[in-house]
């Protein structure tokens, strides 16, 4: 029965899939290119404590997701490992079964 998947483990997957394209990378782009445009209006001492708060926080989200997503593969490699195991088994009960006939 495969285990039930939690919402957050949904989420930490999509997070980590997302961080991974070009549309994460524009996205970083153009907020960075406007944080520094609207940076003289508001004072660079704000927008530098903003980004740089909010950059600390998405770091530690993303290092927890991206740990989580590695959990759940190292996880489903062990389930791929002993149906591997039990396929060899298989194959050579057949072979020493062939053997002795």
């Amino acid at each position: 029965m495969p285990k039930k998947i939690a919402p957050i483990e949904v989420f930490a997957y999509k997070a980590t899939h997302w961080i991974g394209t070009t549309k994460c990378l524009v996205f970083h782009g153009i907020f960075f290119l406007i944080a520094f445009i609207i940076a003289p209006f508001i004072g660079f001492d704000k927008v530098l404590l903003f980004t740089t708060t909010l950059l600390s926080w998405e770091a530690i989200f993303i290092g927890i997701f991206i740990q989580m997503s590695v959990n759940r593969h190292g996880e489903r490699i062990k389930g791929i490992e002993a149906d591997i195991d039990d396929i060899l088994e298989d194959t050579e009960d057949l072979t020493e079964e062939e053997a002795a006939r």
